[in-house]
């Protein structure tokens, strides 16, 4: 089974990205800080890259929304995707695709606002992916890894990168 945090932790800075009305100034300082830009092409995986599925009983795909009048915890129940594993995290990729309508939150009446036209407008976007561009070396805050990559999320596509950290990974 392998678990890679970059997983989470791009989930969690798209769902902060699409908060309505919040600058940086807003989000708890402790959140990882996604660098978005335009849209990346996205390379072919290495020849030799092995695939492994992602776990949905052993993964979780999880975010944290805060705002400096509190936070809310939840995850995405349903999610496939999968990692292709080059002889180098530098020479692998991800891919993930998200029901939206999954979401779930620590308040259930949060959740249903999630799934509305005013969050992720469930109805109309029904999946969110997002495809690895690059995985380096290094990152910020002690990350083994920066992962850079294509988020699609509520029609609109953008490239993100974050930090990531594969110390708990089994290989």
């Amino acid at each position: 089974m392998i678990r890679h945090a970059f997983l989470a932790l791009a989930l969690t800075l798209a769902v902060a990205a699409c908060s309505k009305g919040d600058d940086a100034s807003t989000t708890a300082a402790a959140t990882p800080r996604a660098v978005i830009a335009a849209e990346q092409p996205v390379p072919a995986p290495a020849a030799d890259a092995k695939p492994f599925a992602f776990d949905q009983a052993g993964s979780k795909v999880g975010f944290v929304g805060a705002k400096v009048t509190g936070k809310h915890v939840g995850e995405f129940k349903t999610f496939a995707g999968q990692v292709l594993m080059g002889p180098t995290a530098e020479a692998s990729a991800v891919n993930v695709t998200i029901e939206m309508a999954s979401v779930m939150a620590d308040n259930e009446k949060l959740s249903g606002h999630l799934r509305s036209p005013d969050f992720f407008d469930v109805d109309t976007f029904k999946t969110a992916t997002f495809t690895s561009t690059s995985v380096k070396k290094g990152g910020e805050g002690g990350a083994t890894h920066t992962v850079s990559g294509n988020l699609a999320l509520h029609g609109i596509t953008k490239s993100i990168t974050f930090p990531a950290d594969n110390k708990n990974a089994a290989h």
